[in-house]
């Protein structure tokens, strides 16, 4: 069985980002990149393949700039048996759909039974690349997979809907799958093959050895583009304003309360048997039983 996984290069969203001028992140060479969160769970997935199948190859590819090779080493280190990094200048602006493109001359190369991918990334968080990779290839596509079970050439798939619902389908093979965070537990890096990642060499494959036009990828082949981006505006709350014929002492009261009016009670003392009757003569009046 051949799996492939999608693997992206992402700025580290945990740290606070800089927009100005209508760009977010002018200062590359300031932020923290990570492995989209993500792709890691689609990664164990493939692993998990390969440990149930042992005749199973797990190819890690990701379409970046020549420091994305960091994240396929890390692929390598956690058990990856091939990765592919896909660049080039001309790939440079590509959207999610250029992206794709990219995405799909490369699985054709390699063959794949079973490709996986994160749901989303973690800075555009589209959530588009996954349907419009498998649209690309002619593949079915299950979105949004929380379980995964692969027997033959047909596989049990369980997705999360809205409002907690969840929906159990068959899939044939090949498909790809978008995972969510939490349908496994990725696993740790082994001393050993950490080290052998450091040093291996990662194949790279450019626009001619796609057999893409320079008029499909790039900013010449996307269909988005990002006119503006700025930080969100803060949520504001309705103001109280008190009264003005109250007093300065009053005013400021219902300022600092925000309008709330303090609550009054009742104390009701007596002998346990009156105290349970006033009580229940209570909640019979309002309704509570």
């Amino acid at each position: 069985m051949k799996v492939v996984v999608c693997v992206a290069r992402v700025v580290d969203t945990s740290e606070p980002l800089p927009v100005r001028s209508g760009h977010a992140a002018l200062e590359e060479e300031g932020l923290r990149h990570v492995l989209n969160p993500v792709d890691e769970y689609a990664l164990e997935e493939g692993l998990r393949l390969k440990d149930r199948f042992p005749d199973s190859d797990v190819t890690a590819i990701s379409m970046g700039p020549p420091e994305s090779e960091s994240v396929l080493r890390r692929c390598l280190a956690l058990g990856a048996d091939q990765t592919l990094l896909l660049w080039d200048e001309a790939f440079r602006g590509s959207d999610t759909l250029a992206t794709a493109r990219i995405l799909a001359a490369a699985v054709r190369q390699v063959g794949a039974d079973v490709v996986l991918c994160g749901k989303r990334a973690s800075d555009g968080d589209t959530g588009q690349v996954g349907a419009q990779l498998a649209e690309l290839l002619d593949l079915p596509a299950v979105t949004s997979v929380v379980q995964l079970e692969v027997e033959d050439n047909e596989a049990l798939v369980h997705r999360r809907l809205e409002r907690g619902r969840r929906e159990v389908l068959r899939c044939p093979l090949p498909a790809l799958f978008a995972v969510e965070e939490g349908i496994n537990c990725p696993r740790y890096r082994k001393l050993r093959a950490l080290l052998r990642s450091l040093s291996a060499e990662i194949p790279r494959l450019g626009l001619a050895d796609l057999g893409l036009r320079p008029d499909e990828v790039g900013e010449a082949g996307s269909c988005a583009q990002v006119v503006d981006v700025s930080p969100p505006k803060p949520i504001t709350k309705g103001l109280f304003i008190p009264d003005s014929s109250l007093s300065p002492e009053e005013r400021w009261q219902q300022i600092v309360s925000g309008g709330m009016e303090e609550r009054h009670g009742d104390v009701v003392q007596g002998p346990p048997d009156s105290v349970a009757e006033r009580l229940l003569q209570f909640l019979t009046e309002n309704n509570f039983v």
